[in-house]
């Protein structure tokens, strides 16, 4: 047997002046460019690196990423560096 008991019917409400007001935002994912609406506190709309829809943990599938990555990154610039070490060297040859 449930013994049902109300302590109190009063409804408390949010005290006034002390919380950061809402806004309505905008998320736009940089990689499917895909565009969500959201409330928050901060006036400005966010860009993210991927969603729910386009990240491969979520979709299941393996996407192509657009951005290379920092050892590629790194690879291109030491190829570089290479290349104009090499031209010096000719110059200062001839």
């Amino acid at each position: 047997m449930f013994i049902l008991t109300v302590i109190s019917l009063k409804i408390s409400y949010m005290k006034k002046k002390i919380h950061l007001p809402i806004h309505q935002i905008v998320i736009t994912c940089l990689y499917c460019e895909k565009q969500y609406q959201s409330a928050s506190t901060s006036s400005q709309n966010i860009s993210c690196s991927s969603c729910s829809s386009c990240n491969p943990f979520y979709t299941g599938t393996s996407a192509g990423v657009r951005v290379v990555g920092a050892v590629e990154k790194f690879r291109q610039r030491v190829e570089k560096f290479r290349q104009r070490e090499s031209r010096a060297k000719t110059k200062r040859l001839n």
